[in-house]
């Protein structure tokens, strides 16, 4: 009994790596989906520039009248700038501190079983010293 529960133990042990490498790599793609975001900003804006020159210079060829004076700037996309809820979220070295503390927990736990046990053993070995098996014969 005492071995399934290290293996379990252990297994969780390593489980709780594991998910500090998989925070890690949400955290990560949570930045790149921004920055990708912040690009395809930037991309729709030179795309919607690009069609609006091709527009004015028709507009201009076809014109009688002078152009307006805003033909001459760039469109500006007003930019989204998502914000990161960061209410209730783990930084990195909390996450960390709080896996180290369980892992040492669970490491206590499992020596404290391993104490326990070996006690347990030893009682039992005192029986065979209080009443020794006797062979008569």
């Amino acid at each position: 009994m005492r071995d399934e529960h290290n293996e379990k133990v252990e297994d969780i042990v390593k489980r709780l790596g594991s998910r500090r490498r998989e925070h890690r790599a949400i955290v990560d793609n949570r930045a790149r989906q921004l920055t990708l975001f912040a690009q395809h900003q930037d991309q729709l804006e030179r795309a919607c520039n690009q069609l609006l020159s091709k527009y004015r210079e028709a507009n201009i060829q076809a014109r009688t009248e002078p152009a307006p004076k805003h033909f001459a700037s760039p469109y500006k996309l007003e930019r989204i700038k998502p914000e990161i809820a960061v209410d209730g979220e783990w930084s990195e070295k909390d996450l960390g501190a709080s896996i180290r503390d369980a892992q040492e927990e669970l490491n206590a736990q499992v020596r404290l079983i391993g104490q326990e046990c070996e006690r347990g053993i030893e009682q039992y070995r005192d029986l065979d010293k209080l009443h020794p098996d006797s062979v008569n014969g």
